[in-house]
């Protein structure tokens, strides 16, 4: 009965345990799992994140255990140590190329909070896949980044690349011209030759981009 299940909570991370050790992980995982879920029915959260935070030092490249700590963290209202965890899990998706995993991961964190690092791997997502939805999706992502840093470089990159992909030149010339002042201002010689190199090549007759070549060459 669930009742008897719950006075013998405490034997189950003793399993777990002896399957970490026996290199049974996937068995310790689902151990973990079944004993986490019972602390959360018990209202015991705290002893169920300690029993993620374990599940994840477990095994660290699987994504799931990152997400399964970072609801129960967000659900304790730890926003900040939540979004560490789904940023953890969505990294190693998009690592591992699982585009929609890391979209689903994203879109659940931001529904916590308007996480700037969040947002900037689903926008990198979103023009990786490169279809005109995407561009307007990494737009709204991208406003969460510039909104937190407006002198982020590559979120200057990404809004270039949004604005291109939404074939709106005039648009991402500017952010181009914008990066290439903050380059400079930044001192990031080499970046801001390569940008105003490239700008030459989109608008060539923009006094203002002319003006730059001749501070980036002499």
């Amino acid at each position: 009965s669930p009742d008897l299940a719950d006075k013998f909570v405490h034997v189950v991370p003793r399993l777990a345990q002896i399957y970490a050790k026996l290199q049974l992980t996937s068995d310790a995982i689902q151990a973990y799992d079944e004993v986490a879920t019972r602390y959360l029915r018990l209202g015991r959260k705290q002893e169920a994140i300690e029993i993620y935070q374990q599940m994840v030092a477990l095994d660290p490249n699987n994504p799931l255990t990152h997400v399964r700590l970072a609801e129960a963290l967000c659900h304790l209202e730890e926003i900040d140590a939540g979004l560490n965890a789904f940023y953890d899990a969505a990294d190693l998706l998009f690592k591992l190329g699982r585009d929609e995993d890391v979209m689903r991961v994203v879109e659940r964190a931001l529904h916590f909070k308007q996480d700037p690092k969040i947002a900037r791997i689903g926008a990198e997502v979103h023009l990786k896949r490169g279809t005109r939805a995407d561009g307007l999706q990494a737009l709204t992502k991208l406003q969460i980044c510039f909104k937190a840093d407006p002198k982020d470089l590559v979120v200057f990159g990404l809004l270039a690349q949004a604005f291109t992909l939404l074939e709106q030149t005039d648009k991402a010339i500017e952010v181009y011209k914008e990066m290439a002042l903050l380059a400079r201002e930044k001192g990031e010689a080499q970046l801001f030759t390569q940008l105003v190199d490239h700008l030459m090549q989109l608008a060539p007759e923009d006094d203002q981009i002319r003006a730059l070549s001749v501070v980036a060459h002499g």
